[in-house]
């Protein structure tokens, strides 16, 4: 198996602030992320990309340096460390659901957004990406899964509560299982090409950081890569891929 990054790159050149679980979990998703946009760019090559909720501009770049034109980076805050400094990225300050677009795209990047927006505006949020979408163009999709071992627990309060108060949907951040995922965005004009999840491995505390060092949390991260296939839905970090039906 080939690592995209390493966990000393990772935690050097991308990511030193937040706390060891946040940057374990984060470095997995990022693996994982250029794993499958390599995957999907070998097959073909996107002529213009869309990247919501962009952050520093990490997959965007990935996306220009992967031979795509054009992305838009779209994202409510505005980060002092961006990367974007490629003139093929025009970044823009806007709430996605409010911006007007006057281009569709042949690839979307939705990266931990959706469990951010407010239930009820999570339909038009989806209705929105499939507008924005050329015929056969992919959506790469992720967001936390709540039955993961790492957050299992916290789900199954919440879902005891979401009984108890009789309401028909989980909503909460971090309280949005897999097969949720999997419902809505196969719909009548977007097909599901293929969903997995990774991060099956809970690692706490935060002082396991000191404890375990970098070739072990290394090791630990490439045994995941390899397990998570097999405990497919228990990893914390959901992806899937989605494709715009042809006869749209």
């Amino acid at each position: 198996m080939k690592d995209t990054i390493s966990w000393e790159f990772y935690t050097s050149r991308i990511n030193k602030k937040d706390r060891f679980l946040t940057r374990y979990y984060h470095f997995l998703r990022c693996r994982k992320a250029i794993t499958i946009l390599d995957s999907l760019i070998k097959k073909h090559v996107p002529a213009n990309g869309l990247d919501i909720g962009c952050s520093y501009g990490w997959y965007s770049n990935i996306l220009i340096s992967r031979g795509v034109q054009s992305v838009d980076a779209l994202d409510l805050a505005v980060y002092r460390e961006s990367v974007i400094t490629d003139p093929a990225i025009t970044f823009y300050n806007e709430d996605f659901l409010e911006k007007t677009f006057d281009k569709k795209y042949d690839i979307i990047l939705a990266f931990e957004v959706y469990e951010h927006i407010p239930a009820d505006d999570r339909p038009a949020f989806l209705e929105k990406l499939s507008l924005l979408l050329n015929p056969g163009g992919v959506l790469v999709f992720s967001g936390p899964n709540s039955v993961s071992l790492l957050y299992g627990c916290a789900f199954i309060a919440s879902a005891l509560k979401n009984v108890l108060s009789e309401k028909k949907e989980i909503d909460w951040h971090y309280r949005i299982p897999f097969f949720h995922y999997n419902r809505v965005l196969d719909s009548h004009d977007l097909a599901m090409v293929t969903w997995e999840t990774n991060g099956v491995i809970p690692l706490y505390p935060h002082s396991l950081e000191r404890i375990l060092g970098t070739r072990i949390i290394q090791a630990i991260a490439d045994t995941d890569s390899r397990i998570a296939p097999v405990l497919k839905g228990l990893g914390a970090n959901y992806f899937c891929i989605v494709q715009k039906r042809e006869n749209d």
